[in-house]
């Protein structure tokens, strides 16, 4: 005889390895029904709602939200839900959760592109269209290898936390901009804190330094360059597709 289910949710600053794997499983689903690229923080500060069916002696991670607090007044939430356990009220049980615990805070929504269930519930809740962002990849391939250029080098500067800082030079020594790479897979990394100095903008240097980086990655048999740039951010979008940048995926957030 099959056991009524029981529901619950747990609260966590820390999750165990299972829970880790029980949420990396419930995100993978949801990336395969949505077609997405989904993911979760999982910075120290994280806290978690973990919503759980048991029935019949087998627990199920079927929805799940995670805060990330910029400060004492925003905070990003990200939620999952089980496509079989959608139009349940799990996502608005977590909320009712959420809200309680952080009653002074807005909550910033990121969603991946305009995905019909979380634009849905969003517009029922009523948050607002804050900003949109793009994340971008840029495919290296050996084969199309070419020399860095003869009167430009990039060279690493500092290495923290955040990655590894390059700066680009002249062959006299002229410092022209900096970037900043953070690996994200064993032959991925991360773009960001692309800058050419104030005074040398508008003058092509932007194109210099994206072909010495596909170089110098090159070299390093890095095989996959990412980066995330604001959709407000013109001139950097236009500088990343002229350079062989992709979009792959479409985040707006959503203030509530």
């Amino acid at each position: 005889m099959n056991q009524q289910p029981v529901r619950f949710i747990q609260k966590k600053s820390q999750l165990s390895s299972q829970e880790k794997d029980d949420l990396l499983e419930l995100i993978h689903i949801c990336c395969l029904h949505e077609g997405l690229r989904l993911s979760c923080p999982f910075e120290p500060d994280t806290f978690y709602y973990l919503f759980y069916q048991k029935q019949d002696g087998f627990l199920h991670l079927i929805s799940a939200a995670a805060i990330l607090p910029y400060d004492d007044t925003l905070a990003e939430c990200t939620a999952f839900t089980h496509p079989d356990f959608r139009r349940q009220g799990c996502f608005f049980a977590l909320l009712d959760e959420i809200l309680a615990d952080f009653q002074e805070t807005d909550l910033l929504f990121p969603l991946s592109n305009e995905t019909a269930d979380g634009a849905a519930v969003l517009e029922h809740l009523g948050a607002e269209l804050q900003s949109s962002e793009y994340a971008m990849e840029l495919m290296l391939d050996n084969t199309a290898f070419t020399a860095p250029l003869p009167d430009f080098f990039l060279k690493p500067c500092s290495q923290s936390s955040e990655g590894t800082t390059l700066q680009m030079f002249q062959s006299n020594g002229l410092l022209l901009g900096s970037c900043c790479l953070t690996p994200v897979g064993k032959d991925s990394y991360c773009l960001h804190h692309v800058e050419i100095s104030e005074a040398y903008r508008g003058l092509g240097f932007g194109s210099v330094m994206m072909d010495l980086l596909r170089s110098y990655l090159v070299r390093q048999n890095v095989r996959r360059l990412t980066l995330q740039v604001s959709g407000d951010n013109a001139p950097a979008l236009a500088l990343y597709k002229k350079t062989g940048f992709r979009i792959t995926e479409t985040l707006s957030y959503y203030l509530y």
